[in-house]
């Protein structure tokens, strides 16, 4: 993750210095966002805005990949490509009309991407269980618990799985 982190850092970096920057916008989102549970929703993920034109800071609205879509073809002043899109809500409010054309500097990390976890831990040797030789092979709950103990900690509990509709959160 870290790696990926600092990959994405030093594009925006590179991409901020050029004479296309004042016209550029880079979404990231997951591309599959489902059975990674948090403390609100095991469908929730991020989305990263990144352009001149973002308001940065943090949006606490529900938005999907139509959503997405949907701001991409109203920048690029087209229609709907899909029936799905054609009901997504562009993300307007999450551009400001001046932009702020300072280059971006990527952040280094402070500890080294080359450090690994310990060899005799439980989360190694649970991870030594799982099928991950094959995309989609290891099971799900297993691998869910090992990421979450590895980050947080074997004494934080894991949260329960919470699924709510996008009718449930209108409003939002």
């Amino acid at each position: 993750m870290a790696d990926n982190d600092l990959a994405l850092g030093r594009m925006i970096a590179a991409l901020s210095q050029t004479p296309f920057w004042a016209h550029t916008v880079v979404f990231v989102l997951e591309d599959d966002s489902q059975n990674g549970a948090d403390h609100v929703d095991s469908h929730r993920s991020p989305v990263l805005i990144i352009s001149p034109y973002s308001r940065g800071g943090v949006m606490h609205r529900f938005a999907n990949t139509t959503d997405i879509l949907a701001t991409i073809e109203e920048i690029l002043h087209l229609g709907s490509l899909s029936p799905f899109d054609r009901y997504g809500r562009p993300l307007r409010d999450a551009f400001v009309s001046a932009p702020d054309l300072r280059p971006y500097t990527a952040l280094t990390p402070t500890i080294s991407l080359d450090e690994v976890n310990l060899a005799n831990n439980p989360e190694a040797e649970a991870s030594r269980r799982l099928r991950l030789d094959r995309a989609d092979e290891a099971d799900e709950a297993s691998f869910n618990r090992v990421l979450w103990r590895t980050v947080k900690g074997p004494k934080v509990p894991e949260p329960s799985p919470r699924r709510a509709s996008a009718l449930d959160l209108r409003g939002q």
